[in-house]
């Protein structure tokens, strides 16, 4: 694992352009996505680099009587354990050889700029099979990333259920 600000500086040391990004969550077509992502990058001899991003949290403004609100580091500490272990258990997809990397922030604008800052010529995203207005009503992730990105996103339909 590289430290984010480490990684960060990875983009202006010469490894601009070769970098392949897979967005990722807790889902699925997430898990279909890295095993395409994982099987171009090794044959574009690219890095693959694994993005997540997270809600940050904000502690509830309504507290039952007699509750201590926790302090607003130690839930954005929560949140951050759990997407690493979202992380840590889609790595095992492509054998531990993946750059980790976790963003707080909406997924569409996290995942565009790090895929600018990497130049990366490819953005790879699972893409659950949702009807329109489904996509609709609860905003798609997809749509969003394809209508602000500056490159190329390639949707990994998650496989049929009946086949």
């Amino acid at each position: 694992l590289v430290p984010e600000q480490a990684a960060d500086g990875l983009g202006a040391r010469g490894l601009r352009g070769t970098a392949l990004v897979c967005g990722i969550d807790d889902s699925r077509p997430a898990e279909v996505a890295v095993d395409v992502a994982g099987w171009l990058s090794a044959q574009l001899d690219y890095r693959l680099h694994l993005m997540h991003a997270y809600a940050p949290v904000l502690p509830p403004l309504i507290m039952p009587a007699g509750a201590a609100p926790l302090p607003a580091r130690d839930l954005e500490q929560e949140a951050r354990e759990a997407a690493w272990s979202i992380l840590e258990r889609v790595q095992r997809r492509v054998d531990g050889q993946a750059l980790l990397r976790l963003r707080p922030g909406p997924a569409a604008a996290c995942l565009a700029a790090y895929a600018d800052l990497f130049d990366a010529p490819l953005i790879v995203i699972g893409a659950p099979r949702r009807g329109p207005l489904a996509s609709a009503l609860g905003g798609s992730v997809a749509w969003r990333l394809t209508s602000r990105s500056t490159r190329p996103v390639m949707l990994v339909p998650e496989p049929r259920a009946d086949g």
